[in-house]
């Protein structure tokens, strides 16, 4: 099994916003030489094909398998009435904007969430934000037959209680078919508004630990 280690740091806190403050984090893993190892996401085609209301939208941190899971994003959707939209031209690269989020006509109308899920021994509890919406700007190259997905990135939002998240990321294409396509997440950082609790931090922090001892 490949020797990996993780870093996750608090930075610390980011000025008042709001009259709280906000704490910054950054979820990432990495191998012994440095190398970053992403998380994945895939999106399976709505009936209408790419872009289009219906498609749905997943990601994780790569490591459901191990139980080792730092962050899960599941049950987003183009909602009705959404869909894929032409933000800028530049030569023969288009970029797309499209924004996901809960929609009751799809995925039974389960709400779309971020967990920050529990790793066992670790942190008290795992943390679920919901009234999640993400959107992605992706860039594609129609000079390129068929056209080439360059990637792109996102930001989020989400709440959970009294609790605010902001995210952000990048991604990368791997794949794709007539299904949907696929590909992986170098990272995502986090910002939580308020702080969290001292407790939370910490135990967030350990689970690198944890994992730097599972994997060394």
């Amino acid at each position: 099994m490949r020797k990996a280690v993780v870093i996750l740091t608090a930075v610390g806190l980011a000025g008042a916003v709001c009259g709280s403050a906000a704490a910054d984090v950054m979820l990432g893993t990495w191998d012994s030489d440095g190398d970053l190892l992403p998380g994945v996401w895939s999106e399976v085609y709505g009936g209408d094909g790419p872009g289009q209301p219906g498609c749905g939208l997943s990601a994780n941190d790569g490591f459901e398998e191990s139980g080792l899971t730092q962050w899960r994003l599941t049950g987003l959707y183009i909602p009705s009435g959404g869909g894929a939209v032409k933000e800028s031209e530049d030569g023969t690269i288009t970029t797309w904007k499209t924004v996901y989020t809960t929609d009751p006509g799809f995925g039974g109308g389960e709400p779309a969430s971020l967990e920050l899920l529990e790793a066992p021994g670790l942190w008290g509890e795992a943390v679920t934000f919901t009234d999640v919406e993400v959107t992605i700007w992706a860039e594609v190259d129609y000079g390129e037959d068929p056209p080439l997905y360059l990637g792109g990135v996102f930001e989020g939002t989400g709440v959970a209680g009294d609790l605010l998240v902001e995210f952000s990321g990048a991604v990368e294409r791997s794949g794709f078919d007539a299904a949907g396509h696929w590909g992986t997440v170098p990272f995502i950082s986090l910002t939580l508004i308020p702080e969290p609790t001292p407790l939370v931090v910490l135990g967030l922090a350990g689970i690198a630990v944890f994992r730097a001892r599972r994997w060394g």
